[in-house]
């Protein structure tokens, strides 16, 4: 088989795939002077709310928890860098302190936080599958995920989580199980609490590796009680306080990262359409104790009992079970490269249409940018823009002092007067309601467009395109 000559030596695939996702961020980053990746894969604003208070401690030397508007329906996500992700803050407050409030530096330290990864990860899949054809396909899939060729992009604290996840399963396959659970917690809960869904991942190669029971029972153990040591300990102090402190911000929290599995799925119809290739990789044993690691997610949905965190459904660990079926399936595994090849089309339609929609905020922005120049007070809503772009950098890639720029978390009836003094106010699509007319008169409105509209539309023409091109180019002339 020529596939198995050509990648007879894995370290192929590897450099392939290094120099893809080294070139795409290359170009990203040349290419889109503010935003790196859409708001359809990488909500942009994340970056204002995982590193507000970095910016706040390096500027002010303290948090203003009580900036009225920030907590105009509550204390809401732009404090969640202070509790939620100690790591990701620690690491944006010295890049600030030392390089000035940058967010292009922060970019290009998960830029090299994702090179890491990806080498992680392949290390992992060579060591446990000892097969390179297995390990080069599985690694271009992958490579290819659009969240990795979009989502890690992002300025937020995940790259940084997935590094201490990746090497707690390297750990597993040493038998190091205190190592493995020590990264475990620092991924899990110094940086982002949703991986805590992969749990599982970690038991089950420890299961896998031990010759015995006694001695798979003895590793589980050792991996599971500094865990849950943690675990409790972060329930009963960090926890509580927040309780006490911040109950309307774990509210909000709890609202917009819980959903039912049935209603998340109908919901990321689209989204799942990448990864409808890699659900086979659910139906093996790596993907059921991986589901069931969903449950592990309790602790950041602040529920006993929760229906699901939506943002703990993370696809690219479905590789784990592409590995473990062309391990079990002989026929399985002579169908990665066809695998591959189909979903290629899949991944470039994603990544032309995440493209497109960047380019679209990215003109939008620098309206924004010309009116800030102007001096015009500029009021922002939770729109893609938002706070992230002006109350970070300009053109020059630093914080303009001189800036008059407010934050408003969501303008509702109750607040209409935070905008008595505003120029400019920038919108939410779904923000442009009847109700705010009478408050928007004589100001510049600037509305960002639904990203999931955009893209939908987008990848609907690029896949008909690429799959039935001649039926495509007939509708087209009629």
């Amino acid at each position: 088989m020529i596939f198995e000559r050509i990648f007879k030596n894995s370290s192929i695939a590897l450099i392939i795939g290094l120099l893809f996702y080294g070139a795409l961020f290359i170009y990203r980053y040349h290419q889109f002077p503010y935003f790196i990746s859409s708001s359809y894969f990488a909500f942009n604003n994340d970056a204002f709310y995982w590193s507000w208070c970095a910016k706040e401690l390096v500027e002010n030397g303290y948090v203003d928890f009580d900036n009225p508007a920030l907590i105009s329906e509550g204390r809401n996500p732009y404090f969640q860098g202070c509790f939620f992700s100690p790591g990701y803050t620690a690491i944006a407050y010295l890049t600030f302190k030392m390089f000035g409030i940058n967010l292009r530096l922060l970019q290009i330290i998960i830029f090299i936080v994702m090179l890491i990864n990806l080498i992680l990860f392949f290390r992992i899949l060579l060591k446990w599958t000892n097969d390179p054809f297995i390990t080069s396909f599985v690694f271009f899939l992958f490579v290819m995920n659009p969240y990795i060729t979009s989502f890690s992009f992002a300025i937020r604290p995940d790259p940084f989580a997935l590094t201490f996840i990746l090497l707690s399963i390297l750990r597993t396959l040493e038998k190091k199980p205190l190592n493995s659970s020590l990264f475990f917690i620092i991924g899990a809960f110094i940086f982002k609490q949703n991986y805590l869904a992969l749990v599982g991942l970690p038991v089950y190669f420890l299961i896998k590796k031990a010759s015995s029971w006694e001695e798979k029972i003895k590793l589980t153990i050792k991996f599971l009680i500094p865990l849950f040591i943690t675990a409790l300990l972060y329930y009963f102090i960090v926890y509580s306080y927040l309780q006490t402190a911040f109950p309307d911000m774990l509210q909000y929290l709890s609202k917009s990262n819980t959903i039912p599995l049935l209603k998340a799925l109908k919901a990321d119809k689209f989204k799942l359409a990448f990864n409808l290739p890699l659900i086979i990789g659910l139906f093996s044993c790596t993907g059921i104790v991986y589901l069931m690691g969903l449950f592990a997610t309790f602790i950041f949905n602040f529920r006993i009992i929760p229906p699901l965190a939506k943002r703990s459904f993370n696809p690219i660990f479905l590789h784990f079970g592409l590995a473990e079926l062309a391990l079990r399936f002989k026929f399985f595994r002579k169908s990665l490269p066809f695998l591959t090849i189909l979903y290629l089309p899949v991944s470039f339609a994603f990544l032309q249409a995440d493209f497109k929609y960047t380019d679209l905020e990215t003109k939008l922005s620098m309206k924004i940018i010309n009116y800030a120049n102007e001096g015009k007070k500029i009021c922002s809503t939770n729109a893609p823009s938002g706070g992230y772009l002006l109350s970070f950098y300009t053109h020059e890639g630093n914080l303009k002092k001189n800036l008059t720029f407010k934050f408003i978390y969501k303008i509702t009836p109750n607040n209409l007067k935070l905008l008595s003094d505003c120029e400019v106010v920038i919108l939410n699509q779904s923000e442009t309601l009847p109700n705010l007319s009478p408050a928007l008169i004589n100001k510049i409105v600037i509305t960002f467009p639904s990203p999931n509209f955009i893209i939908r539309n987008i990848i609907r023409s690029r896949l008909k395109n690429l799959l039935f091109p001649s039926l495509y180019n007939f509708q087209s002339r009629n």
